[in-house]
């Protein structure tokens, strides 16, 4: 039986790649990413968080606060799929009352910026405009704005109102509508 000298023997590993799993940015491709939050890393980087970020921030150092980015991630991700708040905050190590907090700040965030990016248009050529666009793009005659609209499935709020939640199906959610 012939020795190995222990020098000169080594095994080749495998090279790894570390991840950082809490970093949504660098744990997804951007196709899983895009599936999961709705828009893409740069859109969500560039255009939305800048948006936000000053209402996000927070001005103390008490506890550990949640980054802007992670909170504005986490409200998307619980707008794109109407999971349970505790759901969405298992998935990046957070409470379901910090999750909460969360879709708090940042529903208010944009709620306080809505007038400055969503506007009808107040004067008829505004209109006239907004017709054109819409009819170049999906070959809608004369229309000048859309509404959609959504069930938010709830927990039942009481006995006593609950009966105005109730869907058809039987469940219990918010009807929400967008112009």
């Amino acid at each position: 039986m012939e020795l190995i000298d222990t020098e000169d023997a080594y095994i080749k590993l495998p090279k790894r790649y570390i991840q950082d799993y809490s970093n949504p940015f660098e744990f997804f491709y951007e196709k899983a990413f895009k599936k999961r939050f709705k828009f893409s890393k740069e859109a969500i980087m560039y255009y939305i968080l800048p948006i936000i970020e000053d209402n996000l921030a927070k001005n103390s150092n008490r506890g550990l606060p949640v980054s802007p980015i992670l909170q504005l991630l986490m409200a998307l991700r619980f707008y794109a799929t109407g999971n349970y708040q505790a759901v969405t905050g298992d998935l990046r190590g957070f409470s379901q009352p910090t999750v909460c907090r969360c879709i708090k700040a940042v529903s208010t965030a944009f709620a306080e910026k809505l007038h400055e990016y969503v506007q009808f248009p107040k004067t008829l050529e505004g209109q006239q405009n907004n017709i054109k666009k819409f009819y170049e793009i999906a070959e809608f005659p004369n229309v000048a704005a859309c509404i959609d609209g959504t069930l938010i499935n709830i927990v039942n709020p009481s006995k006593v109102i609950g009966e105005i939640f109730r869907t058809r199906k039987g469940s219990f959610s918010l009807n929400i509508l967008v112009i």
